[in-house]
């Protein structure tokens, strides 16, 4: 449940009790199967976006607003290239961290994908190579790889809060509320050569790190953008806000629900030091497919959890909160 206090509404279960030590990683900050939650899930298909999905955008290191700036360009003007010019743009909304590639060695996908998240938040103590060394300690890993969501939950839980989520139970707007509120998420999924979501039954199981979104919106809800968000300068239907740790009105949230067309989120993973720009329902139909290892993968050279990825992986997704 979600509670609404002063206008704001907040990801959490009743509050705890009056202080005490340290909160356990299922505390208030990770309890976001809220009344969203309760909204019916938007079902997960095999098609393709009628939006091509983006991997070549710079992510800057200075301004997360420029790469809002690129990926309106290239998602918009490429969809609407061609198209009635008399018709009105979509408006968007953009916002996430500005986060640094880090390249695996191997297949370390997963451990790259969490250390960037360190590295976000500035846990110094850690390195790639530390992680990997922690996860064969706990004998999750041999050369790197990370076949179970329960296994990133419980690395993760070396520096921050983290909680495996089933995407079977999450509406799509969970997942853009949880990265405007800070979080980072952990997304299990198939990928192409190109880095893109694909569906190969988890024989291309790769993971990437979500970061932000970038939500594509009607272009009635202009007036309602303008007076809540930051216009970009350049481009006056692309809108930017930033990172809130605390709250998302409750009005603003209706009004951005009842508004979207498409999600889209900013993606890092480690064959890469560049963004993805991704549609989400891709990213999730691919998340749900994982349901067996490739062939050429064998328990002698990788840890493959005895319950198999269907269970491990399959639907999963991890949720990142700073402590």
């Amino acid at each position: 449940m979600s509670d609404v206090s002063n206008g704001r509404i907040y990801f959490s279960v009743p509050p705890p009790p009056p202080p005490q030590p340290p909160p356990q990683p299922t505390d208030r900050n990770l309890r976001v199967l809220s009344q969203l939650c309760m909204q019916a899930a938007t079902p997960m298909t095999s098609s393709r976006s009628t939006i091509t999905p983006v991997t070549t955008v710079t992510f800057p290191d200075e301004d997360s607003r420029s790469l809002g700036y690129k990926a309106y360009h290239t998602l918009i003007n490429g969809r609407c290239n061609g198209s009635d010019s008399s018709q009105p743009r979509p408006v968007c909304l953009s916002f996430g961290h500005s986060v640094e590639g880090v390249l695996q060695k191997g297949p370390q996908c997963g451990f790259a994908a969490l250390y960037m998240g360190a590295r976000l938040w500035k846990m110094d103590s850690f390195s790639l190579d530390r992680l990997v060394n922690i996860g064969q300690q706990k004998g999750y890993t041999i050369q790197g790889e990370l076949f179970s969501a329960y296994f990133m939950e419980d690395l993760a839980r070396e520096f921050c809060y983290s909680q495996v989520v089933d995407t079977a139970k999450l509406c799509l707007n969970v997942i853009w509320e949880c990265l405007l509120q800070g979080y980072l998420i952990l997304v299990p999924y198939d990928s192409d050569k190109n880095y893109q979501p694909c569906l190969k039954r988890g024989h291309k199981a790769h993971w990437s790190l979500l970061t932000g979104c970038f939500i594509v919106l009607k272009h009635s809800c202009k007036p309602f953008l303008q007076n809540c968000f930051e216009q970009d300068l350049d481009e006056p239907s692309l809108f930017h806000t930033d990172i809130d740790e605390d709250h998302i009105d409750p009005e603003v949230r209706k009004n951005l629900v009842n508004n979207i067309e498409e999600i889209f989120v900013y993606t890092m993973q480690g064959k890469s030091r560049r963004p993805g720009i991704w549609s989400l329902r891709d990213l999730f139909a691919s998340n749900q497919n994982l349901i067996q290892v490739s062939p050429v993968r064998n328990n002698e050279t990788y840890v493959i959890p005895p319950n198999g990825i269907e269970n491990e992986l399959c639907g999963k997704i991890v949720l990142l909160r700073p402590k």
